[in-house]
């Protein structure tokens, strides 16, 4: 089982996940809910929740996740137990912010292509490099517009979530 604290539009929720071997299963709040995910590729999947299918995007954002839901954009700051206990230690001090124009890889994997050169300029959602991660295709795109400051990796290369791919100088 793990434990994790989510926070969407301020409204924060304890959701514990537990893989049997009857499925995935979610207790968001004292609610049990079956859960089932089957990928479209880049972030899009379709989750089915008790059985109703959702179409959902899911991208990395500044402080968690960006997901879109049927026509719903919302913010997801996630946390598992460790870090939700330590921030209320802590306090809610600021976390180090991923400069706008700073790509990083979303998970670890494999350059299999890099679809842009130093120099060229790029508008937001523009693809920038496609990491195989789990046999699928992944592709990075810019999240601004801009122009290509310097591509930090090269095709062929294992990366690690978190490494940073590419500078985009914003416009």
């Amino acid at each position: 089982m793990s434990k994790y604290s989510v926070t969407i539009n301020q409204q924060k929720l304890a959701i514990e996940l537990n893989d049997s071997p009857t499925g995935l299963f979610a207790n968001v709040e004292g609610k049990s809910y079956r859960l089932e995910q089957y990928p479209l590729g880049a972030g899009e999947m379709v989750l089915m929740l008790n059985g109703v299918p959702y179409t959902i995007d899911v991208e990395p954002s500044e402080t968690g996740f960006r997901v879109h839901i049927t026509g719903l954009d919302l913010i997801a700051e996630v946390m598992d137990e460790r870090k939700d206990a330590l921030s209320a230690i802590i306090g809610n001090r600021k976390q180090k912010t991923t400069p706008a124009g700073e790509v990083h890889s979303p998970m670890p994997g494999l350059i299999v292509k890099i679809e842009v050169q130093a120099g060229q300029t790029v508008r937001k959602g523009d693809p920038l490099i496609i990491i195989e991660a789990m046999k699928m295709e992944n592709v990075i795109t810019s999240p601004i517009d801009g122009t290509i400051q310097s591509i930090k990796r090269e095709k062929g290369e294992v990366v690690n979530k978190n490494d940073l791919l590419v500078i985009v100088k914003a416009e």
